[in-house]
């Protein structure tokens, strides 16, 4: 992939549903012979880790709730409790239309990170420095007058 490439942002629309388990394995069957099975699927799935950070005025939480058009959101994500692949996600939205980047973080990056201090990443790709330069600007600018606020979710993928 061209470096120009990779910079360029590519929103896609992103719907959930709730189904039910045998509609499920409906679309199990039905799938299957479309798509591939993600690599990091253990058993037919695996569990998403995710830490969340907000501001003292839980400006992302607010804006969700307010239907703000335009906004991004910064995550701590970890797959099937390993510390192996650890990302730094951003995700942005733009009404219904998602974009959504990731850099590697370390351990250690992640502890700094929660004890306060604003890592400039592992500097291992461009595309990444730009994300921690942009966690660290926005946070700056909310921590100005309060701690940024940190809250966790649990998610289960479950690959069809």
């Amino acid at each position: 992939m061209k470096k120009a490439d990779r910079k360029k942002e590519r929103f896609r629309n992103e719907w959930k549903y709730l189904i039910s388990t045998s509609e499920k394995e409906v679309l199990n069957l039905r799938m299957k012979p479309l798509m591939k099975l993600d690599p990091h699927a253990e058993n037919g799935g695996y569990l998403i880790r995710s830490l969340y950070f907000d501001d003292y005025w839980n400006s992302a939480y607010e804006e969700k709730e307010s239907g703000v058009l335009m906004r991004k959101k910064y995550r701590i994500r970890i797959y099937n409790y390993s510390a192996e692949s650890i990302k730094l996600e951003r995700k942005k939205k733009f009404g219904s239309y998602i974009y959504k980047e990731d850099a590697p973080l370390t351990k250690d990056e992640v502890q700094k990170i929660l004890s306060g201090f604003i890592c400039t990443g592992t500097g291992k790709t461009d595309h990444g420095s730009e994300i921690y330069r942009d966690a660290a600007s926005d946070s700056e600018k909310s921590s100005a007058a309060a701690g940024s606020r940190i809250y966790s979710s649990f998610q289960i993928c479950t690959v069809l």
